[in-house]
């Protein structure tokens, strides 16, 4: 099995609206990571750019990630941050160049 491993960035609207994003962002990760297959899932900001957050996320395998996608959680927190942000969240897909 091939784990999922992503970065979801989220561009900020405006600078007022990280402090809401992050608590929305906070809420939701803890939902996130209770899910069975759900690895990681980290909140961070952009050092150099205040008007994006970063999301690292790493599912046990292709199930737990359309799981992930399928919950209605998802479009939940999708839907509050709209308005947040310049467009929702890019997502990068990651493929491990060795392993451990």
């Amino acid at each position: 099995m091939n784990p999922v491993e992503l970065i979801a960035t989220i561009p900020l609207r405006a600078s007022d609206a990280g402090e809401m994003l992050l608590r929305l962002l906070v809420a939701y990760g803890e939902h996130v990571r209770s899910a069975a297959g759900t690895e990681r899932f980290e909140v961070f900001t952009d050092r150099d750019d205040p008007l994006t957050v970063v999301v690292i996320e790493r599912y046990a395998d292709e199930a737990a990630f359309q799981a992930h996608l399928d919950d209605p959680a998802n479009a939940d927190f999708n839907a509050a941050i709209a308005p947040l942000t310049q467009g929702g969240s890019a997502l990068r897909f990651l493929v491990r160049a060795y392993s451990d």
